[in-house]
């Protein structure tokens, strides 16, 4: 570049020079930044593009093991706290304890009892809501 520019100053004319310098800048320096540009732009989309796909990737993991986690918790209980669990998780993963007591038929001291066995056994939270408990999965 130094040997056209010093070409361009051997034509001993400025306009001679300046279209010179023009057409080396509009032959090399405009496409070496576009060049540049796109190549970057490349790499930004490359980037996202990973990253949307890394998370994706840890969401569905995390979907199936907690679907897993159920499945192998309701295994190991028993008929009544299974059924209790599928009406805490049919809810959205948070029900009141008086609308456990209400959809599942049971009297108000067997949901309780239920209830603390699946608390020790550590696949519900329990908390005060008002003069009920709010039932909680525990994630």
């Amino acid at each position: 570049m130094a040997i056209s520019i010093s070409r361009g100053v051997a034509l001993r004319t400025f306009t001679g020079t300046r279209n010179y310098v023009v057409g080396i800048v509009s032959d090399f320096v405009l496409p070496l930044v576009g060049g540049v540009c796109l190549i970057l732009a490349g790499v930004r989309i490359f980037r996202y593009e990973r990253r949307r796909v890394y998370r994706d990737i840890k969401s569905g993991t995390r979907k199936t093991a907690r679907v897993q986690k159920t499945r192998v918790m309701a295994s190991l209980l028993s008929p009544d706290e299974r059924k209790v669990l599928e009406l805490v998780t049919d809810m959205k993963g948070e029900a009141l304890q008086s609308s456990i007591v209400i959809k599942s038929g049971y009297s108000k001291v067997k949901v309780h009892r239920l209830l603390k066995s699946l608390e020790n056994k550590g696949v519900i939270k329990r908390g005060r809501f008002g003069i009920t408990n709010k039932v909680m999965l525990n994630k």
